[in-house]
């Protein structure tokens, strides 16, 4: 996974550090659909919580 645990994800989430199909994503219900891609932006890949995930 991106994170150890839900609330970390959760957490990654609300600060905008994850992206889906390369946009911006801040709501943490939102609901990933077959086909889309999920990441991490560029900046935030070096964060340790991503990084030891």
């Amino acid at each position: 996974g991106i994170a150890p645990t839900r609330a970390a994800a959760r957490q990654l989430v609300t600060h905008r550090h994850i992206t889906v199909n390369g946009k911006v994503l801040n709501i943490p219900s939102y609901t990933v659909k077959p086909g889309e891609v999920v990441g991490v932006r560029e900046k935030s890949k070096s964060m340790e919580v991503v990084t030891n995930a």
